[in-house]
């Protein structure tokens, strides 16, 4: 599966390609799959919803809910060119393990009410800063949501970044800086 939480080309990025290689299905927003379905990829490939609804792959249901950010890529004209609204993604695995991924967003207070309907125990959160929140905000999510683990994502890729898993864990509560995994490229977190 490949689950995408908006339009913008780093999160993009070759999915038409990796689809078509890999036959994966791709759950995400209805007008980035409507995006994909223009660039080639079968419709048996594609699950579109919107925030509130559930959708179901290999077992996985994947709910969309909210997220602040953007999402859109360059039109031909060079403006940019909506792809609606950006997601945040639940996922309840046939474990009964929850994952609560933010998509690129900003601290919100009701990531406490997504908390409190699927009691996630893995959260996955943008620390970058500049284009998503920061190491700061994230630390606020992290005890809205109280998750048994913490993994940061979206930042380190290039100088405009500068949140690291050392300065969330300066901001978090003493209890939760333990929680935090931070994985190389490529590493597998078990």
């Amino acid at each position: 599966m490949v689950l995408l939480t908006h339009g913008h080309s780093d999160h993009l990025g070759s999915t038409v390609e990796l689809v078509r290689r890999t036959g994966a299905v791709v759950l995400s927003s209805f007008e980035i799959i409507m995006e994909l379905a223009a660039e080639g990829v079968p419709n048996s490939q594609l699950i579109g919803f919107n925030k509130g609804g559930a959708a179901t792959a290999h077992g996985v249901t994947v709910t969309l809910t909210q997220a602040f950010h953007s999402s859109s890529l360059p039109g031909a004209d060079g403006r940019a060119r909506s792809l609606g609204d950006p997601c945040g993604l639940v996922m309840q695995l046939t474990n009964g393990t929850v994952i609560y991924d933010t998509g690129d967003t900003c601290v919100f207070g009701d990531m406490a009410l997504i908390a409190e309907l699927y009691q996630p125990s893995i959260l996955m959160l943008p620390i970058g800063d500049l284009y998503t929140m920061g190491p700061r905000q994230a630390a606020k999510a992290c005890e809205l949501v109280d998750p048994r683990w913490i993994i940061p994502h979206h930042y380190d890729t290039f100088p405009a970044l500068p949140g690291t898993p050392a300065a969330l864990r300066q901001y978090l509560l003493p209890e939760l800086r333990d929680r935090v995994l931070a994985p190389a490229p490529g590493e597998t977190v078990r």
